[in-house]
C-alpha cells in the first residue's frame, strides 16, 4: 500500500495574473485555530494576526443572500494571509490540492464540506449549518465550488494547470446538483458551479491521476450566507476523499 505522504491545500497571496503559492500549505485536520480558511465580509478589521475565536461577525441581510468578500489562510491560529478569494467566478487561481509522488491513487479522488469532522450526512435545509443549507439555497450547501480539469491525467505526467482568468459560470446561492459533478478532461473548468453538500453533492475527479506523479487540482469556492441561516458561530470541513494502493 502506498499513501502519500505529502497531501496539502495551498492558497493563492498573489493575483490571478501573477499567483504566488510559495510558503502556503494548510495541512489536514485543523484544530485550535490552526490550518483553517476563515470568510469574512470586507471591512471587518480582520488581519492576518486575528486569532480564529475573535474573528469578526458577519450581519446576515434581512432577505435574500450575501456573499463573504475575503478568504484568509491560516496555519496557526493567529498567523495567516489574505487569499485573492473575492466571492466570485472572476478569477480562478485560488485554492488547490497538493500531493507528493510517493502515493498511488487506486480510484478518483473526491472532495466536498462538512459540518464537522465526524461526516455525517448532512440534513438538507436543517439549521444551523453551512453544509445543509436552508430556504435561501433551495437546501443545497452555502458553499460553491469549481475545480478545473483532473489535476494530473491517468497517466503520461500530464499536469492540468489553469490560466488567469474566469472559474465557470457565476453560481447563485441555489446552484447546486445531486450527486458528484467531474470536471471536463479536456482540461476545463465545470461549467456550472457545485454545492458541496457532504456526498450528497460533491465534485468527483473525472479519472483516477497517475500514480507516484506529484500534481496539483485547481479549485475554488464560494461561500454565502442568508436571511434564513441561524445566527450562530460556523465551522466546516473541507474533505479530501480518496483510496490508495
Amino acid at each position: 500500500m502506498s499513501d502519500f505522504t505529502t497531501f496539502t491545500v495551498q492558497y493563492n497571496t498573489g493575483t490571478d495574473a501573477s499567483p504566488n503559492w510559495t510558503g502556503t500549505a494548510i495541512a489536514p485536520g485543523g484544530s485550535s485555530g490552526a490550518n483553517e480558511i476563515r470568510f469574512a465580509p470586507t471591512g471587518g478589521g480582520q488581519t492576518g494576526s486575528t486569532s480564529s475565536a475573535s474573528w469578526p461577525l458577519a450581519t446576515k441581510p434581512g432577505s435574500g443572500t450575501s456573499v463573504f468578500q475575503e478568504a484568509w489562510a491560516f496555519t496557526t491560529d493567529t498567523s495567516g494571509s489574505k487569499t485573492n478569494y473575492t466571492g466570485d467566478n472572476t478569477v480562478g487561481l485560488v485554492f488547490r490540492f497538493s500531493w507528493d509522488n510517493l502515493g498511488t491513487f487506486a480510484s478518483a479522488p473526491q472532495f466536498s464540506c462538512f459540518d464537522s469532522s465526524a461526516h455525517n450526512t448532512p440534513s438538507p435545509g436543517t439549521q444551523p449549518s453551512i453544509v445543509n443549507g436552508s430556504a435561501d439555497t433551495s437546501n443545497t450547501s452555502y458553499m460553491k465550488a469549481n475545480a478545473y480539469g483532473r489535476g494530473a491525467a491517468a497517466s503520461g505526467s500530464v499536469q492540468d494547470t489553469p490560466s488567469a482568468g474566469s472559474a465557470g459560470s457565476a453560481p447563485t446561492a441555489t446552484t447546486g446538483t445531486a450527486g458528484a459533478v467531474s470536471p471536463p478532461t479536456t482540461p476545463a473548468w465545470l461549467t456550472t458551479w457545485q454545492s458541496l453538500q457532504g456526498w450528497t453533492q460533491y465534485i468527483q475527479d473525472a479519472v483516477t491521476p497517475q500514480a507516484t506523479f506529484a500534481a496539483y487540482w485547481y479549485f475554488t469556492l464560494i461561500l454565502f450566507y442568508g436571511a434564513n441561516i441561524s445566527a450562530s458561530t460556523y465551522t466546516f470541513v473541507l474533505t479530501m476523499q480518496y483510496t490508495y494502493s
